[in-house]
């Protein structure tokens, strides 16, 4: 596994309905391929290592849009209460 410096990463936006804005460090792959380098907190679907393909949105923030390659990695959460999103 490789270390990056913080000079090395960029953040990347995530977006989940439910919760709302994640940004999370990624390590750029190239041709839009970026290496998740932070364990999301809220966002769902993803997890450290994954790679995702992210694209510039119209205010140049890089944004998540599609996981293309898993890592094999698992995140698991525990979470106060209030931080939950009640089923239906």
């Amino acid at each position: 596994m490789q270390i990056y410096k913080s000079d090395d990463l960029v953040k990347a936006q995530f977006y989940d309905k439910d919760v709302g804005y994640e940004n999370l460090w990624a390590a750029p792959l190239g041709d839009n391929l970026y290496r998740l380098e932070s364990i999301p907190f809220f966002i769902y679907g993803i997890s450290l290592h994954d790679v995702v393909l992210g694209l510039p949105n119209e205010e140049g923030i890089l944004v998540f849009s599609e996981l293309i390659k898993p890592s094999g990695n698992k995140t698991l959460r525990a979470r106060p209460k209030q931080f939950t999103v009640p089923k239906n």
